[in-house]
């Protein structure tokens, strides 16, 4: 196997690796992480792909994970802060003291993610604007009534969010969007 460079993140306790995704496809980022989060290799709970020129991140499953999108976050002030532009001009400390702000996309999530970086390495402080669909959910009988767009919620049962297919389908959405589900499992 050729060597591959990469980064190891600890955002809130989930180990995150790293990859460029430069010429990797979905199935051998897969792959790749798979057999580097082993304990026996690099070790971690999960792997992600980035393009940092297009601030994009592909986790390995194709999920959303908001800690490894932080540490993208931090990821790209690191090498903003860091290049050799700015060491060369001597503004690295004064980019380090200053907040960065990033729109990235990250798979599993339909939007833009707003983050706002501040810090310094290696204690980054990262924090993501996410956009919620509209999804309007109501079962009485279940105890459930949830409005995202008019932020109300009242929950006696559980309530899980994600691309499910009842109510809706994101397959047939028109635009493609998020659905919701509840259940009082």
């Amino acid at each position: 196997m050729p060597a591959l460079d990469f980064s190891k993140w600890s955002p809130g306790g989930n180990t995150t690796l790293f990859f460029p995704a430069a010429g990797l496809d979905a199935a051998r980022q897969a792959e790749l992480a798979r057999q580097a989060m082993r304990p026996d290799s690099l070790g971690a709970e999960q792997a992600g792909f980035v393009s940092v020129e297009e601030r994009r991140l592909r986790m390995a499953g194709g999920e959303f994970c908001v800690n490894a999108t932080r540490a993208f976050g931090a990821l790209l002030a690191f090498r903003e802060s860091a290049s050799p532009e700015a060491t060369l001009q001597g503004i690295a400390r004064q980019k380090l003291a200053n907040e960065h702000r990033y729109e990235v996309q990250v798979s599993g999530w339909q939007t833009p993610i707003r983050l706002q970086v501040r810090g310094t390495s290696p204690h980054w402080q990262v924090r993501a604007e996410l956009q919620l669909p509209p999804c309007p959910i109501t079962h009485p009988e279940q105890g459930i009534h949830l409005d995202i767009a008019t932020k109300e919620v009242t929950l006696t049962g559980h309530l899980s969010y994600g691309p499910f297919t009842p109510p809706c389908s994101p397959r047939t959405a028109s635009p493609p969007r998020a659905c919701c589900a509840a259940s009082t499992a």
